[in-house]
């Protein structure tokens, strides 16, 4: 995974400041409004309210995802559109010799990342 993020950063950091805009997933959840309605500015598009409300309206996701996603929001009793409790879930799942495999890998992406 570290070598993916790696390859897209020095791709997109080689292109025109047009062409490549970064979002953390984390951004992402923390100031959800804020982070799209800069995504959008990046992308040229208008605001709408709607960004915020998306699962609310139809969609082409697969019924089986849209069902998950559901529960997992209903299970977190949230109502936000990105919603915090999937951030580091996967954590408790990942073996300690995964982990350490991950560190020794992408240690240096996760640190320019400033993850820990």
């Amino acid at each position: 995974m570290a070598d993916y993020i790696r390859a897209a950063r020095t791709v997109g950091h080689r292109l025109p400041p047009d062409r490549y805009h970064e979002i953390r997933y984390q951004q992402l959840v923390t100031s959800t409004e804020s982070t799209m309605q800069e995504l959008l500015v990046f992308l040229d598009e208008p605001w709408d309210d709607a960004v915020l409300e998306y699962y609310g309206f139809p969609d082409d996701v697969a019924p089986r995802y849209a069902a998950l996603t559901r529960m997992r929001r209903k299970d977190a009793s949230e109502k936000a559109c990105v919603y915090k409790t999937q951030v580091c879930a996967y954590r408790p799942e990942i073996d300690p010799l995964i982990r350490l495999l991950i560190r020794l890998r992408g240690g240096s992406t996760l640190r320019e990342l400033r993850y820990r």
